[in-house]
């Protein structure tokens, strides 16, 4: 992954990461509405200049714990369909001169297609980033649900 660069983020004591063309933005918190029948990780949606964008909570989704952020962001991804992930701060983007890349051990990862874990990045600090892959955020079952209670709300 030479030449990259990654936006790094908090989510508790753990620092994650995700490609910075993946990103379309950072947003301080703001409200987020509340719709029926979503995945209990999907805190709702927002408005972003008059598009409806449904927000997840990335600590929820990846089972940690529960804590107050210091300072949350909503990171809005820039896929197919835009999507919000919660966490709780932005720290910096690191460029791949920093650091190393190294693929994800057979060992963490049985069904790699599948895995939300792109890398782990060393930094020269000698801390670890764990590189997230923001196409798999969310699984097709889960997208297909989000999809339906955001155009169900809209109508």
């Amino acid at each position: 992954m030479p030449g990259a660069q990654m936006v790094t983020f908090r989510l508790g004591d753990e620092t994650y990461g995700l490609d910075i063309s993946q990103i379309r933005e950072v947003l301080n918190i703001q409200e987020v509405t509340a719709l029926p029948h979503l995945p209990k990780f999907v805190k709702g949606v927002i408005s972003l200049r008059g598009q409806v964008v449904p927000v997840v909570d990335l600590r929820e989704k990846l089972g940690m714990s529960g804590g107050t952020p210091r300072r949350p962001r909503i990171l809005v991804l820039d896929l197919p369909k835009p999507l919000g992930i919660l966490v709780d701060d932005v720290s910096r983007v690191l460029k791949s001169a920093e650091g190393r890349y190294s693929t994800v051990p057979e060992l963490l990862s049985e069904d790699r297609d599948a895995s939300l874990v792109e890398a782990i990045f060393e930094t020269r600090e000698g801390g670890l980033v764990v590189m997230l892959a923001a196409a798999r955020i969310l699984s097709k079952k889960e997208e297909k649900a989000v999809s339906q209670a955001v155009c169900q709300a809209a109508r």
